[in-house]
């Protein structure tokens, strides 16, 4: 039986388990919906920081240590891979010409179950069944950057015999992110206005924001008036002169 106590904890930790989704799904906004410039690659440090898709680590610095490698200026082509990757299963854009999907292998890549692509160059695995070679491509950026950089990411699927079920285990926040989106697909939403990438939290949802659906309004208001109303105004004048 549960007294008071246990459950206030109980609270207390669906609380914390809405925050922590929460910041997830921010974190997976702001990551998605990035540019292709510098200077936005480079506020990604400062906005997601926690955000970096794969543990790397490299020898760098005075004494040339071991230190964990995020968000590096030649990082920038495999953030493209990942956001662009993400962007194609975000748009349910992951059909192939003979009416396949691509989905569950972009998922490997994106939630860190596939890395055989961050191996030291020239034999590292090509990104075989993708379009293209973003990952290994962007992979070599790095690896020429930081010829000893290393992947230490370690994520991986857990089965569970109690609960039936196969527990995915990271301690990667974009990787936690992708998986509880993967949950949850059908927030997975792009604004019908801005064309923003955003989480829904209804399944109606189809704005990004109050101003996006506003103007939205404001805009089919506007267009219903140009198009109806000159005949509205004509039929109002014939009636006036029936009269």
């Amino acid at each position: 039986m549960k007294g008071p106590q246990s459950t206030v904890a109980q609270i207390e930790a669906n609380h914390r388990a809405e925050d922590e989704k929460a910041r997830l799904f921010a974190g997976l906004e702001v990551f998605v919906n990035a540019g292709n410039s510098e200077e936005e690659y480079r506020k990604l440090q400062n906005q997601v920081p926690t955000f970096w898709p794969l543990d790397v680590h490299a020898p760098y610095g005075p004494q040339e240590l071991d230190q964990p490698l995020a968000w590096p200026p030649a990082g920038r082509r495999l953030f493209y891979a990942f956001r662009d990757y993400l962007r194609r299963l975000w748009r349910s854009d992951f059909y192939k010409t003979d009416g396949s999907t691509m989905d569950g292998r972009y998922l490997e890549y994106l939630l860190g179950l596939e890395t055989r692509y961050a191996v030291a160059p020239p034999h590292g695995l090509r990104d075989a069944g993708l379009p293209d070679d973003a990952f290994t491509e962007g992979w070599l950026a790095i690896s020429r950057e930081h010829r000893e950089a290393w992947c230490a990411t370690t994520a991986y699927v857990s089965p569970e015999w109690r609960s039936s079920k196969l527990a995915y285990v990271s301690s990667r926040d974009f990787q936690r992110a992708v998986y509880l989106l993967l949950s949850e697909s059908w927030r997975a939403k792009v604004c019908r206005r801005c064309d923003r990438y955003f989480i829904a939290y209804k399944t109606a949802q189809m704005f990004c924001s109050t101003t996006c659906s506003n103007q939205n309004k404001l805009q089919s208001g506007r267009r219903y008036w140009h198009e109806k109303g000159s005949v509205l105004r004509e039929q109002k004048t014939s009636k006036g002169k029936k009269r």
